[in-house]
């Protein structure tokens, strides 16, 4: 979970959107923690799969696969490198609904200075964000991790008028538990990312 530094308050925006987003990266993809003889080990494999990874993508470039496999890893060793942006760009771009690479290009665009291309790629993915909300969210909170506070807010605003729809057509209905129980969720973090 995200800590504070020195004289931030833990109610601040920063902090909450870092834990926020620490929230929703720890939902998406549990990493079990590792002994340092381990992670020791980990980091020979690591580079041993590197390399692998780095002669297929040469054999064969236009495989979709490597590409994802190659980016992700270059993207955890270095968030801003521009070879991880190129990689998980041709991912993207092959497996529409891997949201968690879509996040991590913008991850990678918003760290390299890369505003534009974060902007082109949101465009590119907005169906996908109109229609899941985890997605949205965790783009939301990308965004406000680098103070994008305008498209942050822009896209605050659909996820906003999409729950409140869902909020109206439900009035009045007896919801299954499940249901709004999902529901009484978005409309709860949609007024958390509010108050950020």
């Amino acid at each position: 979970m995200a800590s504070c530094s020195v004289g931030q308050s833990p109610m601040s925006w920063p902090f909450m959107a870092a834990a926020g987003l620490s929230v929703i990266v720890s939902l998406c993809a549990p990493v079990p923690a590792l002994s340092a003889d381990a992670s020791a080990g980990e980091g020979q494999k690591e580079a041993d799969t590197l390399s692998k990874l780095r002669a297929a993508h040469r054999a064969d470039p236009n495989d979709a696969r490597i590409a994802l496999d190659l980016g992700v890893l270059i993207y955890r060793q270095n968030g801003k490198s521009p070879e991880a942006r190129r990689l998980l760009d041709t991912a993207s771009r092959s497996f529409p609904e891997r949201h968690d690479v879509h996040l991590m290009l913008l991850d990678s665009c918003l760290a390299g200075g890369q505003l534009e291309a974060a902007e082109k790629l949101i465009r590119r993915v907005q169906s996908a964000l109109d229609s899941d909300q985890r997605f949205a969210f965790g783009l939301i909170y990308y965004l406000l991790q680098y103070r994008q506070l305008l498209l942050a807010q822009e896209q605050w605003n659909r996820v906003h008028d999409r729950v409140l729809l869902q909020v109206q057509k439900a009035s009045g209905q007896n919801l299954e538990p499940a249901v709004k129980k999902k529901l009484q969720m978005e409309v709860g973090e949609v007024l958390f990312v509010q108050g950020l």
